[in-house]
């Protein structure tokens, strides 16, 4: 049988984190008396190489015509789909329904007034997907446009809130 082990840690300052860790176990396993085997373990500088406690921004681009159509969701989603060579594999690698995802597709299609993926059924040969000139155009367009976002937003967060960054 294992022994419990009970670790607690111990914030001693900014960069300095104390773990400690007690193991209470039979004494014959232990060749202890019944007592509690402690070590203790510092962490020097463990925070140090993390700035955890700086403040930061962030935002998720959706794209719109009448409704939301195109975001990070359905960017992944084709992106796997290109990856995988299917719909269906994509979905599945993130735990979606096939018809959701067939759906998200379906109403890009739509918004758009363009085909976003050419699919042949399964047969001998096997089903594939594959994203049209359209799609792929679209994923690059908007990868492009979160990259410059991203830059421009990191930019005036400095601006605005440079008080509370260290």
């Amino acid at each position: 049988m294992t022994d419990p082990l009970n670790i607690t840690a111990e914030k001693t300052d900014c960069t300095d984190i104390v773990f400690t860790e007690t193991q209470v176990g039979d004494s014959s396993a232990h060749g202890t008396n019944g007592s509690e085997d402690t070590r203790t373990i510092a962490y020097e500088g463990l925070l140090a190489d993390r700035n955890t406690m700086q403040l930061n921004a962030s935002f998720q681009v959706k794209i719109r015509k009448e409704k939301g159509f195109y975001g990070p969701g359905v960017h992944r989603l084709l992106q796997l789909t290109e990856e995988l060579g299917s719909l269906s594999n994509a979905c599945r690698h993130m735990g979606m329904s096939y018809t959701k995802g067939r759906k998200l597709v379906s109403t890009m299609e739509k918004q758009l007034g363009v085909p976003v993926l050419e699919t042949q059924q399964g047969g001998k040969t096997g089903g594939y997907s594959r994203l049209t000139k359209e799609a792929k155009l679209m994923m690059h367009c908007y990868a492009a446009f979160l990259e410059e976002a991203e830059t421009i937003l990191q930019e005036v967060f400095q601006k605005h809130f440079s008080e509370f960054i260290k």
